[in-house]
This record gives C-alpha cells, structure tokens and sequence, in this order.
C-alpha cells in the first residue's frame, strides 16, 4: 500500500516555484507555475504543505479518458500544495494532527485554527507540458482595489486527519489531450454554478464529451488539436444541467457589459470568447469572475439611463494559459459603421520589466444559468 508523506515548508516565491516544479519536473518552468508563486506570495503565504499522494477525481477522468491508454502511461495520482499565510513547521503542523485524534473538540479546533490562514491548494499532476491541475486559491483583497469577485464558492479541503475549508473558484491548465481552452474556461464556470446548486461538478473529460456528443465540426475533441465553438459550448452546458445564455459583443457592447455585470454581481462565472486584436492568430476562451470600478463612466458604455457598468474599468478572468484572477482592462474602441464601438479587453501578462497587456477583440460570451431562472 502506498503512503503519503505530508511535508511543512517555508514559503518564499523562490523555492515555492521550485517546489511545483520538482514535483513533476525539476528542469521545467511554465507561466503558470510563475504566476502561481507570484500569486501565493501576494495573498501573504508564509508556509506551504507538500501532500505526496492524492487522488484526483478530474485528473482521473482525463486520466481514463487519454493517458491510461498510452503504451507508457504516466502515474495516476497527483501532488497537491497547500498554501498557509501562518508560519508553520513540521513539528507544529504534526502536532495538530495528533490532537486531533486525541478528541473531536481539539479536531475542530485545529480546523478552525488553520481554516483562518489557509488560503487554498494547488493540484500538480506528472504530466510535464501541463503540470498545473484543479487549483482553487483564495481571491486577493486590498482595500485600495476595490475588487468585486461574486463568482466563488466554499470549498472543503481534506489533508491528513483534517477538513479545511477555502473560498475561490476552480482552475486549471489547458491539457490538450482531453480539452481546449474553452474547456478549461466553460469547466471553471460550471464548477461554480454547479455547487451553489448542490450538484456534482464536471470534470474537463467530461466537458470535452458533452460537447462533441453531437456536433464535432472540427474533427475529434481527444486530442483536443481544435477549439470549441459556441453552439458546443451551450451542448456542454445543457449537458451538465444548465441553461446556456449566450450574448454577443456587436452591435451593442453597452448591453453587453451590462449583461456581464449583471452576472458578475450574481456570482455567475461567463465565458469570454475572444478574437486577436489587430492581428492574425486563434480566438481564445477565458472565465470572468469579477471586476473593478473605476471613478469616471465610459461615454461609450453609457446607455440611455445612468447605469453602473458603465464604470467597470478592469475584469478578472481566470485564464488557462496564466493563472487565476488575472487582471484584464476593458478598452472601447470607436467603429465606423453601424457599429459604434468595439469591446476588447488587455489581459496583463506579467514580465521582469513589468506587465504588458495582450489585446483581444470579445467576441461572444456565455453564461451558464440555472434552468428555472428568467
């Protein structure tokens, strides 16, 4: 029988990402796993918590769906990191679990205790191109930014002899083997929506089925070498349960970003499809889950009564090809035509000489809504 070794460290940016890292392989360094580390140290990490063994139910299910079948399958379980803003050693992180088991009342203790700085997890899984799997981490809070994330739910979290408990949203990295990045983006949505109403969340794999169960335009989804379109991702969302409400950007994006602030406050997750801005290349997919005001409205967001989306100056989105509640600014961008004005976002991608912002025509947007709801 296979053990698990439960290991306490001290958290630096540094030797946190070198930790992910080493956990699948020491020589490879993704965006992801940056950004990760940056993140946990802005939340106020202090100590992290390295769980060896762990069994995964979505990675599982990519796991039966594509690598299981390889001549040279890769392990079957993953690597989770959990991340603490209390300095912990091992030998205060043991000690809690062993009072624990001496009564429930310290049980519940020791939950409550490390509940109050637990600040969420990291899944790693030993696929090399694609370490980071499902990762809920808490939403950053600083007075100053006045940041508006609805879009989360309460997470319960075993380790060892514990229950922890977390509130974020779901991430993980696009794994083309069993999905595109509209997958990653539609699962993060649906993982939310889907335990607000006491159901089981999907995993990616079968996000992936259900939207090729009946239209497959772009030939087969394992390995998924092509995107998803919109009409796929609403099959996705019928399938899970769901009412897809799908919107588009033209030809009036003011409604638009009412419809998406509307959702936002609701603590419903939207889909962002998003085309290259000014240039050639592949749309993309992206989960917003909040936003930020600013203090002057856009006269190009203005409608024909004052509203309040009209001040949304920048968006959260978890992308798959970042991290979890990256920032993204919103830009109106005056049309001639009988369109007057284009909606596009610039998703911040940091760099040693600080953070540029890659642009992106949105396109289209879907939110996925409880049947009964009008």
């Amino acid at each position: 029988m296979r053990r698990n070794q439960i290991s306490v460290y001290h958290f630096s940016e540094r030797s946190f990402a070198r930790a992910i890292a080493a956990a699948d392989s020491p020589r490879f360094r993704s965006t992801q796993i940056e950004y990760l580390a940056r993140y946990c140290a802005r939340l106020g990490a202090r100590s992290f918590v390295r769980e060896d063994v762990y069994v995964d139910r979505h990675y599982m299910d990519e796991y039966a769906t594509y690598y299981s079948r390889m001549l040279e399958p890769p392990p079957h379980l993953v690597r989770r990191f959990h991340v603490f803003s209390q300095p912990l050693s091992q030998q205060s992180f043991d000690a809690e679990l062993r009072g624990a088991l001496v009564s429930s009342k310290r049980k519940k203790e020791s939950e409550q205790r490390l509940s109050q700085s637990y600040l969420g997890f990291i899944s790693v899984r030993p696929i090399p191109a694609v370490p980071i799997g499902r990762t809920v981490l808490r939403r950053l809070e600083e007075p100053h930014a006045h940041r508006e994330i609805w879009a989360t739910s309460s997470h319960e979290i075993h380790l060892a002899n514990l229950v922890l408990h977390v509130d974020g949203l779901a991430f993980q990295q696009q794994d083309l083997a069993v999905g595109a990045c509209a997958t990653a983006a539609l699962w993060s949505a649906l993982s939310r929506v889907a335990r607000h109403e006491r159901m089981r969340a999907p995993t990616p794999a079968e996000v992936s089925e259900a939207a090729a169960r009946h239209l497959v335009p772009y030939g087969r989804t394992v390995p998924a070498l092509a995107g998803l379109t919109m009409a796929q991702l609403c099959e996705a969302t019928r399938a899970t349960g769901f009412a897809p409400e799908s919107m588009r950007a033209e030809p009036g994006p003011e409604y638009f970003v009412a419809a998406l602030h509307t959702y936002l406050l609701s603590g419903i997750p939207v889909v962002l499809a998003l085309k290259p801005l000014l240039r050639q290349g592949e749309g993309h997919a992206v989960t917003a889950v909040g936003f930020q005001m600013g203090t002057k409205a856009s006269r190009l967001l203005q409608m024909s009564v004052p509203v309040r989306s009209a001040f949304i100056q920048k968006l959260y989105v978890h992308d798959d090809r970042l991290g979890p509640y990256a920032r993204a600014h919103i830009l109106m961008m005056p049309k001639t035509g009988k369109n007057k004005a284009m909606l596009a976002v610039g998703i911040d991608w940091p760099s040693k000489q600080g953070s540029n912002s890659e642009w992106w025509e949105v396109d289209s947007a879907l939110a996925p809504v409880y049947s009964k709801m009008r």
